[in-house]
């Protein structure tokens, strides 16, 4: 995102030269590789937590090696999805933003990017934090460990549904600028700046939030905080008193 941004600082500076070129396209499609593949994440956490709270007892659906599996296929998702945009011209570039986007007049590709980036995750997230709640409501006689651990782990999956819609509610102003745009056949002028504001606000915030919702992230940040105070001893000596 800050690529972004500095590119519209220096077309800003460098009013005459021209930014149009396929390094253009090649940076909205890698921003929209990167913005793809953060919600495929989260959508892979989900899937994790799925597995340890009602799968639990096949072992091989937890092991690391799965899961390093499924971050590769989330890259490779995320890479070749997007991959079509490019190579049918779908990012466009707009002088007043230096900086490549997929137009909102071109409502098919816009339409596509959104429910494949965006309602697909967010769905399945959802359909699997109900799946797991009701999961638990129907197997009330497992062991108080185990059950302590699918709380925790419906705790985490809820954090994620939260970090994600509120994300997505950081990027309402783009879907609410294409509604509105084809009802009325009137884009407002500073579309594409709210479009590239609100994907960079809910990135970071997705970023930030990631920390939280990741155990041992937010472990490894607490044992740096604590510090070690050294105690002083003192002894205190009676004296006699003669």
């Amino acid at each position: 995102m800050l690529i972004i941004y500095s590119y519209n600082i220096y077309g800003s500076l460098n009013s005459f030269n021209s930014l149009n070129n396929y390094l253009c396209q090649l940076r909205g499609y890698f921003i929209h590789v990167f913005i793809c593949s953060f919600y495929y994440s989260c959508v892979l956490q989900a899937i994790f937590r799925l597995f340890r709270v009602v799968f639990y007892k096949q072992k091989n659906l937890q092991s690391s090696y799965l899961f390093f599996i499924g971050i590769f296929i989330q890259w490779l998702i995320s890479f070749l999805y997007i991959l079509i945009h490019l190579l049918t011209n779908n990012f466009e570039y707009f002088s007043f933003t230096y900086s490549c986007w997929i137009s909102f007049k071109n409502i098919r590709a816009l339409f596509h990017a959104l429910l494949i980036m965006y309602i697909g995750p967010i769905l399945s997230i959802c359909l699997m934090y109900a799946y797991i709640i009701r999961y638990i409501r129907q197997t009330n006689h497992i062991r108080q460990q185990r059950k302590l651990r699918n709380k925790q782990d419906l705790f985490v999956l809820k954090r994620i549904v939260i970090l994600v819609l509120v994300a997505m509610g950081i990027g309402i102003a783009t879907v609410f600028t294409l509604i509105n745009y084809m009802i009325t056949d009137y884009l407002i002028p500073i579309a594409y700046h709210l479009q590239g504001l609100s994907i960079t606000g809910g990135f970071l915030m997705g970023s930030i939030g990631f920390i939280f919702i990741t155990p041992q992230i937010y472990e490894i940040l607490r044992m740096k905080k604590r510090k070690i105070n050294p105690t002083v001893m003192i002894k205190v000596i009676h004296r006699k008193s003669y």
